[in-house]
């Protein structure tokens, strides 16, 4: 096998299952796409999977040609540390035991994909401020094919390094992350991010995030207060984010311009469900800024504000706050 290019290991039905020997550990050294493929059989569980297929715990190398990794539930706590992922192009993890992925800042200019979700472990995430080439996700929700990151339930994660790059959408829901970067504020692509359910604390200046359309931040259990919010966004979600105190006055920027100049968003959602602890002052805000939306969507056209109304006039009824 040391000519082979392709290799993909598959968990199908047990007639289909390949057997490896106890040497899988010595990849071919001209393999470029290593794809092993688990959870096609729900009945059967990953460690299972990976015990029938002779992995060891400790991965001590893999091919200095390989440009295309997807290892489902990766049995070591890190890469292996003469792996140089410099030609790397598409990087697939979920459900892995990572703790880290490697140690030293690397260069990643070939990466375009990144896939690390479910990674319960994982407590550091690479520098991505050297990946200039992030353009597609690994997951293709809603056949969307944009620059994601996604790092949804990585639980044990609780910061993140500078991020830059082509990002569209970054999904950090289930983390431990308290505060992001400041690097965030230079997205300018950036069309929706997803915190719910996160350890944040308080969110950067994202005001001129101008493609910004949604926001998730529900079930946040240490967030107090929302900065100025981008008039692009189309859907915030606050549902059970009881700390949330104080929304910040963004209305005078709606009021004071000029409405010809927003576009319409796909949707106008404010959902600040059981958000009891919120101040006078921020509910009124909300209220005001809802009627003002619903008022600015007139301006558009008949056929889109009569749709474009009756959603946010629906959704002011469901703002139990």
């Amino acid at each position: 096998m040391h000519d082979l290019l392709y290799l993909k290991i598959i968990d199908g039905e047990p007639h289909k299952l390949h057997y490896f020997p106890q040497d899988i550990h010595s990849f071919p050294p001209r393999l470029r796409y290593l794809d092993h493929v688990v959870f096609k059989n729900r009945r059967r569980s990953a460690d299972e999977v990976s015990q029938k297929l002779h992995f060891p715990q400790d991965i001590q190398s893999l091919p200095p040609a390989l440009r295309y990794l997807e290892w489902w539930n990766y049995p070591s706590k890190s890469l292996p540390s003469n792996f140089v992922p410099q030609i790397i192009v598409e990087l697939k993890m979920p459900h892995n035991k990572l703790k880290k992925l490697w140690t030293v800042v690397q260069n990643l200019g070939n990466l375009k994909h990144i896939d690390l979700r479910f990674s319960y472990r994982l407590t550091q995430i690479p520098d991505l401020s050297c990946a200039p080439n992030l353009k597609k996700p690994w997951n293709f929700e809603h056949g969307r094919k944009h620059g994601t990151l996604s790092f949804d339930d990585c639980c044990g994660l609780k910061s993140l390094p500078t991020i830059t790059g082509n990002i569209k959408y970054l999904k950090l829901g289930s983390t431990a992350v308290k505060e992001l970067p400041s690097s965030i504020s230079s997205l300018e692509n950036l069309i929706s991010l997803d915190l719910s359910n996160c350890e944040i604390e308080k969110l950067p200046n994202i005001k001129d995030l101008s493609r910004l359309i949604e926001i998730r931040i529900s079930d946040c259990k240490n967030l107090q207060s929302l900065p100025e919010l981008p008039l692009s966004l189309g859907l915030l979600d606050a549902h059970r984010c009881t700390p949330l105190r104080t929304v910040s006055d963004s209305i005078s920027r709606l009021v004071e311009g000029c409405w010809s100049d927003y576009q319409a968003t796909p949707y106008n959602e404010f959902l600040f469900g059981n958000c009891s602890k919120l101040d006078q002052t921020s509910r009124n805000q909300i209220m005001t800024q809802s009627q003002i939306r619903i008022l600015r969507t007139t301006t558009i056209s008949v056929s889109q504000s009569e749709e474009m109304s009756r959603v946010s006039l629906s959704l002011l009824l469901f703002i139990s706050i």
